[in-house]
């Protein structure tokens, strides 16, 4: 049975069970001690404040585990600053680090510009306690409680000193007049909405019981110097300025650029939500597809972590392995924000990124940036990513196109206010002497984004490149699980009449691979069915066949047939060859069958559309070049300039003629611009290379440019014109517009 995934291990925003008791031993002595209180922001480092540390010769971070006692383990600093009152202190190995919690979500920052309600965890001198504690034999030891400070604060109070006023319940007594009944709260975080707001620094008695002082966020990027800026974003991951700190309380109504941003969201979520209806993600379920850290050509974990260079050791991996429902947990334990995610052909990167965008939108967090899909193969790099960025934004959103309050268009302030996170997919797809300047400019930039490529193209690319991308760690997709590859198949695939789960006509090939996994044929089969996109092509194919007259009928068994399929480049042919005849629904067989009224096309009508298509009548002398040439994502039309069919999505053109009636078959059409250009001797480069949607149901494909020599690829990825036939391709009978299909085919 297939373990659950496992739940996230940490909730988003203020969390108690990252509360820590600062002790402190000073330089003055063993008998001269300090407490105070602090976060741990990251798996590997706590917030304070500075004067906590300050002159220490020894520091221990002790964590309370509730009814369990303490758990207590040696710290260092490594960072301070006495202007701005706050200092990160390092989470030294010990005998007791195991039992904290290896991974730690990210915190996030927020700015104060009016009144709002906050609260902290910390542990105050009143909360001083004599008894029997957690942990320990003795019947009667003291020890400090937490307390959980709840209140509000005010940015408009000690506007001269540029700190917060927090308005707490005072403690009922104050037994010495000389201390403060708040000692050892300093270094508590701050936090309103789930964001770290300030630093509690201070208690002035003059103010009372019932308040505290603490430093603002917002005032450390006036307070430090921006390099040291830039050490805390490496550290904790503050963001490098104040204006990415989200602002609290937000605007009525929120501001422009937060309404435009919740606009995108909401375009972007119906427009995917809608393809993983069509691609028939959740029938009967979702494939259980997992992946694990990659090995490879990656940047060192020092700079995944952003650990400072003064921290003087090596950074440890990030454990990044799990299935695909943990992926927007994973991507957000990165803290630098961005990842790489490899998968050989059909392994399921675009489902992947699908799911990314989607559970992020389904469980907004406030202030995260819009999770948008670019696909990368029609990028030409000597167009800057957020140029092109832009354009693709206007070009598939509309609505962005609009002047914004600050100048440029909505789709341009939502990059510059980095309300958007690129998931740029499809990096293999773009041409080869392309990929080197690609990643090139992609470091060029501080962009959050996760980036999927198949594993040989992108390693080509940074060898070829001589750099890696930029903070990035990579992930890899696994082949599909036999035992999860059974039990899908035995759900997605109707039984026998009258009979169960394992009565389905898969059942023969799953025994088989159960009992034989190395015979030839077995293991022809379970090489072709460990991705995603040919098992879903097998369940087409052999769906259909139930409705099959007898000459036609073929059943999965026939898979394990070594003579007809003796390696399993003969088993994928095949199924490519049958994919385009179960595509399109066959028509009742037979003398008397009742022939129904068709809109639609059916596969033979298609086929002559579809020349190089594996199988069909016009495609079939060259059925081996087509299916090999697809297998790289290079299978080409008779024009050049192919809108490049992959694994992750198909995509074919129609020679001539108007193109089939919406809604007519399995497929989502593309429809041409009003603009025409000359290509091919007359096929426009504003079709081949760009084009408009019909609707929010397709993956994009213009990465019509792979092929094309020179200048002339660029020139297309523009959308400008060239010279007819000047690289040497043959002229088109018509224009032809482009069309893409996605690889999990549905009904109309």
């Amino acid at each position: 049975m297939t373990a659950a995934p496992e739940p996230s291990p940490e909730p988003l925003g203020f969390d108690p069970r990252r509360a820590v008791q600062v002790l402190v031993e000073t330089d003055g002595g063993p008998g001269e001690r300090r407490r105070g209180s602090g976060y741990r922001v990251t798996a590997d480092t706590v917030l304070t404040a500075a004067h906590v540390v300050r002159d220490a010769s020894s520091v221990r971070l002790r964590f309370a585990d509730g009814a369990l006692g303490t758990t207590e383990v040696p710290g260092t600093r490594v960072w301070s600053d006495t202007a701005a009152d706050i200092a990160v202190l390092r989470i030294e190995p010990g005998p007791d680090r195991d039992r904290l919690p290896p991974r730690v979500t990210p915190v996030r920052f927020a700015r104060v510009t009016g009144v709002v309600e906050c609260e902290a965890l910390g542990f105050p001198r009143f909360k001083l306690h004599r008894g029997p504690a957690p942990g320990h034999d003795r019947p009667s030891v003291p020890y400090r409680d937490s307390h959980h400070a709840r209140g509000t604060t005010s940015p408009f109070s000690n506007l001269r000193r540029g700190t917060l006023e927090l308005a707490l319940r005072a403690p009922e007594y104050d037994t010495d007049g000389r201390r403060s009944p708040w000692e050892g709260m300093s270094g508590a975080a701050v936090w309103s909405a789930g964001r770290l707001i300030g630093v509690v620094s201070e208690h002035h008695r003059s103010d009372g019981l019932g308040t505290l002082t603490a430093g603002r966020v917002d005032r450390w990027y006036a307070l430090l110097a921006p390099e040291q800026v830039g050490e805390l974003g490496e550290l904790i991951g503050l963001p490098p300025d104040a204006e990415r700190l989200t602002r609290l309380p937000p605007p009525p109504g929120g501001s422009w650029l937060d309404a435009a941003a919740r606009d995108l969201a909401s375009w972007v979520e119906r427009q995917w939500s809608e393809e993983e209806r069509r691609r028939s993600v959740h029938d009967p379920f979702p494939m259980r597809v997992c992946f694990r850290n990659a090995t490879g050509r990656f940047d060192n974990w020092s700079n995944v972590r952003r650990t400072p260079p003064s921290s003087g050791t090596p950074s440890p991996p990030l454990p990044l392995a799990g299935p695909l429902e943990r992926i927007v947990e994973v991507y957000r334990s990165v803290p630098s924000r961005r990842l790489v995610v490899l998968g050989e052909a059909g392994a399921g990167k675009t489902i992947l990124a699908l799911r990314l965008v989607l559970d992020r939108l389904r469980a907004p967090v406030p202030g995260d940036p819009v999770p948008v899909i670019f696909s990368l193969g029609s990028w030409d790099p000597a167009e800057s990513l957020h140029d092109w960025m832009r354009g693709q934004l206007v070009r598939d959103y509309p609505d962005l196109n609009v002047p914004s309050p600050e100048g440029g268009s909505l789709a341009d302030a939502l990059l510059r206010s980095h309300r958007v996170l690129p998931v740029l997919d499809g990096f293999d797809e773009m041409a080869e002497d392309l990929r080197g300047t690609a990643l090139r400019a992609v470091n060029a930039t501080v962009t959050d984004l996760v980036l999927t490529s198949r594993p040989e193209e992108y390693d080509r690319a940074v060898r070829a490149a001589g750099v890696v991308l930029r903070g990035a760690p990579g992930i890899v997709l696994d082949p599909l699980d036999p035992r999860d590859l059974a039990t899908y198949l035995r759900r997605a695939s109707p039984p026998s009449p009258g009979g169960d789960e394992s009565s389905t006509a898969w059942e023969p090939v799953l025994r088989e691979l159960a009992r034989r996994p190395r015979g030839e044929g077995a293991e022809n089969v379970a090489r072709v069915l460990g991705t995603p996109l040919m098992v879903a092509l097998a369940r087409t194919v052999y769906q259909s066949a139930n409705g099959r007259s007898a000459e036609d009928r073929s059943v999965p068994e026939d898979l394990l047939d070594v003579r007809r399929f003796p390696t399993a480049r003969a088993v994928e042919d095949h199924l490519l060859a049958a994919f385009l005849p179960a595509a399109y629904d066959a028509p009742p067989a037979g003398a008397h069958a009742v022939q129904p009224r068709r809109r639609g096309w059916d596969a033979e009508q298609a086929a002559p559309w579809l020349g190089s298509w594996p199988g069909t009548s016009t495609g079939s002398a060259r059925a081996g070049r087509s299916s090999a040439t697809w297998r790289g994502g290079n299978w080409a039309p008779p024009c050049a300039v192919p809108p490049g069919p992959s694994r992750s999505g198909l995509s074919r053109p129609w020679p001539s003629g108007s193109p089939p009636r919406s809604g007519t078959s399995r497929w989502t059409w593309w429809r041409p611009r009003s603009r025409w250009g000359s290509r091919c001797a007359g096929v426009p480069w504003s079709v081949c290379c760009t084009g408009s949607r019909r609707g929010p149901s397709s993956v994009s494909s213009t990465g019509g440019c792979r092929g094309v020599a020179g200048s002339n690829r660029s020139r297309c990825a523009r959308g400008s014109p060239a010279a007819p036939g000047s690289d040497g391709t043959r002229p088109c009978a018509a224009p032809w517009p482009v069309w893409s299909s996605v690889p999990w085919p549905r009904r109309p």
